[in-house]
């Protein structure tokens, strides 16, 4: 068995990179019998049942992107596990090459408190718990979880999550159900094998090729205003999916980035200015010009910079960090030039979004952060609009031999309350 680095010609922002791919494994029937028994195991321990999922993966052709999403398994050991198998076979996995992490410990000893019934009394089963995206389950909200999947076999897994959400009372501060959260956290534990989900049978797609669309928007001549021309400003929420569209072939085209998918929970604004050339503007409204785009989405969920800015500890990081929402996308149109547009709209914008995502989600927000890559941007809109520059990011890469080829992002933050830091900093059980 081979593993090789495959150079593709260039990235969306036209360097090039290295993507690693995992070849085909072979198995005998009897190996791929002892790795399902394995993988479904509850007491071989998590270090043999994920690694008997990578393998089980890689025989159904998985690329190594997925299986580190399936599995949470980082890629070099992906790769030495494939290459350890395709080498001694089952046998790569009968003696664990490390000590399980603190995580794993506890994961094995609830495993072991739910298939012992004379464990499940006392104290430690009532109290015991193990964490899951920032939520503590104990063994009696696993072991209903379980019964609730065996009660309802043929639901979805997001019908099921909607059932836990219910069930134990896992609501946003709006009052809707946090089941996007809780289908994450089920998948989790269907990982540690703490539960089990349907399986998801996807199907092969034979996508049609699609014919170029034209744009929205005419491309106009470049023309140089004044941030006068343009008062008042005025943020428009997609609400729409024609404003959805136009929103979405904007980023498309006109920003870095490209893809406009965000995850999670999202505002997304068109930026309109009043409109001075007297005819129709692009927004639809005769009184308005549309001069970009701009989008809020949840905030990174760890960044070395911002956390020693604020001052906080791991557990006031979970607790508040739904306190904190990320500027994830900002586009001014090429041919709109204005100086000081970009500053004013940050500093304008600040005040919408906060009140817009309060009354959205039920939280408001303390604080704004964003990224600017910085071999393509200084940030200078973002200074002039007193956003606060605390260091860089490290570079993400699935590999992390290639981190220092990932471009750095300069990190900045924009405080919307002066006690910020009390807010973020209270002690998790502060109802804040």
């Amino acid at each position: 068995m081979r593993l090789w680095l495959e150079q593709k010609k260039s990235n969306p922002e036209g360097k090039s990179c290295s993507v690693l791919r995992l070849p085909r494994v072979h198995c005998s029937s009897e190996q791929k019998n002892e790795l399902e028994r394995t993988a479904e195991s509850r007491s071989l321990g998590i270090w043999r049942m994920k690694r008997a999922k990578v393998i089980l993966g890689a025989l159904e052709g998985k690329t190594l992107e997925r299986l580190v999403l399936d599995v949470r398994v980082p890629p070099e050991t992906i790769v030495k596990c494939v290459a350890a198998f395709s080498k001694q076979g089952t046998e790569s996995l009968r003696n664990p090459t490390r000590k399980p992490t603190q995580r794993e410990t506890r994961v094995e000893k609830m495993l072991g408190m739910l298939e012992t019934p004379s464990k499940q009394k006392g104290r430690e089963w009532r109290y015991f718990t193990v964490r899951c995206i920032g939520i503590d389950f104990t063994g009696p909200m696993i072991k209903r979880i379980r019964a609730l999947s065996v009660a309802h076999p043929g639901v979805t897994r997001v019908e099921l999550s909607r059932m836990v959400c219910r069930e134990f009372g896992f609501y946003s501060p709006a009052g809707k159900l946090k089941d996007k959260t809780v289908t994450d956290i089920l998948k989790r534990m269907d990982m540690d094998n703490l539960i089990r989900l349907p399986k998801v049978t996807r199907r092969k797609s034979h996508p049609r090729k699609k014919k170029p669309q034209p744009p929205l928007l005419d491309e106009q001549k470049i023309q140089v205003w004044h941030h006068k021309d343009f008062e008042p400003l005025t943020f428009l929420p997609i609400r729409k999916p024609k404003q959805q569209h136009l929103w979405n072939d904007m980023m498309s085209r006109h920003h870095y980035l490209k893809k406009p998918r965000l995850f999670g929970p999202q505002l997304r604004y068109l930026i309109l200015g009043r409109n001075t050339g007297g005819g129709s503007g692009d927004s639809g409204s005769e009184n308005s010009k549309l001069l970009g785009a701009i989008s809020f989405s949840p905030a990174a969920w760890r960044l070395a910079g911002r956390d020693a800015f604020i001052g906080w500890d791991d557990h006031q990081r979970e607790k508040h960090l739904n306190r904190i929402i990320g500027n994830s996308r900002f586009l001014i149109l090429p041919w709109i030039k204005c100086p000081n547009l970009a500053s004013m709209i940050l500093g304008r914008i600040a005040v919408r979004v906060t009140s817009d995502w309060k009354a959205t989600y039920g939280i408001e927000p303390v604080l704004l952060e964003t990224f600017v890559q910085q071999d393509r941007f200084s940030g200078t809109c973002y200074r002039a609009a007193n956003w606060i520059d605390v260091g860089s990011t490290g570079g993400y890469s699935y590999f992390s031999k290639q981190k220092k080829n990932i471009a750095r992002k300069t990190i900045f933050l924009y405080p919307l309350r002066k006690n910020f830091r009390e807010v973020l900093c209270r002690p998790p059980t502060f109802r804040s």
